[in-house]
Order: structure tokens, then sequence, then C-alpha cells
């Protein structure tokens, strides 16, 4: 149960008094906790997190999932962090590029193997959109269905590749809007936050195209 306290942020020195959890707050804000994240990180890495983010992202060109692991926050925190910055997010497909270029050529020809093996089986009449075909598939019940909608959430219900509406394309293609494995899931197995967009049929077909001459 809630209670209420009266207690000093530890970050802007300001005494509040607010309902607070079962554990002693530190913090009177989201905003406090968050710039106290960040002086937090700029202190143990002797730059500022902009800077930072410029550095890796733009500069040295690492994905989401490595600057997390240098900078040792989520990934996405790592999106969120690049977004306050104003730094333009890379498109679908050099971002499936700089992904894959990252693993290890043992890893890569296991990958390709394994593509080829497992994506076999899918056409035809083992696709799941195949009319009166096999139903079977990873991205279905309602457990996928609840987590994708949180991905649609997340990117503002809008395809993150031309802005549309997801409100438009029910109107125009009878479906939410897809939401895209940037690294295909059959290669990395990845259903993290940080690997999945919300993309429009049109645009899942251009970026899932991209893909292919990795391969």
């Amino acid at each position: 149960m809630p209670r209420i306290a009266t207690f000093t942020c530890v970050f802007c020195k300001k005494t509040v008094t607010k309902a607070v959890g079962n554990a002693e707050p530190l913090y009177c804000s989201r905003a406090c906790y968050s710039e106290a994240r960040i002086a937090e990180i700029e202190e143990r890495i002797g730059e500022s997190i902009a800077d930072a983010l410029r550095r890796l992202y733009i500069d040295e060109r690492k994905s989401y999932r490595q600057i997390s692991t240098i900078l040792k926050i989520n990934a996405r925190t790592v999106m969120r962090y690049l977004e306050r910055t104003g730094v333009e997010p890379r498109h679908g497909g050099e971002a499936v590029k700089i992904q894959w270029e990252g693993n290890s050529e043992a890893r890569r020809a296991a990958a390709r193997h394994n593509f080829m093996i497992n994506c076999g089986p899918t056409f035809g009449a083992n696709n799941p959109n195949w009319r009166g075909g096999s139903k079977s598939s990873t991205y279905s019940g309602k457990r996928w269905c609840k987590y994708a909608d949180s991905i649609r959430a997340r990117d503002n219900y809008r395809c993150t590749r031309c802005g549309m509406e997801n409100q438009l394309h029910l109107s125009l293609y009878g479906k939410s809007l897809c939401v895209h494995h940037i690294v295909p899931r059959l290669l990395s197995n990845d259903d993290h936050p940080s690997n999945l967009r919300s993309l429009c049929i049109p645009c899942h077909q251009t970026v899932e195209a991209e893909f292919c001459w990795l391969l």
C-alpha cells in the first residue's frame, strides 16, 4: 500500500512530501532520477552522454546493443538518450548491416546455414499466411500479440520508416502495423525490443528485401 513520506531528493536536494511505495524514496521525480543516471554514466565514462553517443553511434557505427554493453545501460535507454540528443536514427537496412557485420565469420556462416534450413519449410502451404495451409507460427497467440502491440505503442503506433499511422494501416490493409525483427529471428533468435520495430506492409517488404544482399 502507498504511504505518505517526506524526504530530501538526493539529486536536486528539494524536500518533498508525496505518496511512495515500500522502498525508501531517493528521488522526487522521474526527471531527477533520469538526470542522476546521466550524471552517474558521465562520471564513469569521462565524457558527456551526448558526445559518447555521437561517437559510438555515428563515428564508430555501433549498434544499440553494442552501445548498451559499453555504457552498461539497457538498449531501450540508449534509444531514448539518442532521441533526446537529436541523433537521426539509422534506416532498417543500415541497422541490419551494422548488426550483421558485428558478428564473427563463424557465427555468420552458422546463421546462413540455419537461415537456409529453417526458411525452406515456410514457403507454400507451410506458410502461416497460405490460405488453407499450416497455421503454426512463432508469431501467433495472445502472448506475441500483446508483446507486438507493446512495440507498436513504443513507436507511437506509427511506421518507423515512413510514418504511416496504425489507424490508416488498419483501414488500408485490415491489420495493424507489422512488428519487424531488425536482425531476422531465424538468424538472431532475438525478440528483445531493441531488435524490433513497427513497419507498414510496404516498408516491411522493402526492409526485408534489403537484408537479402547481406546473406
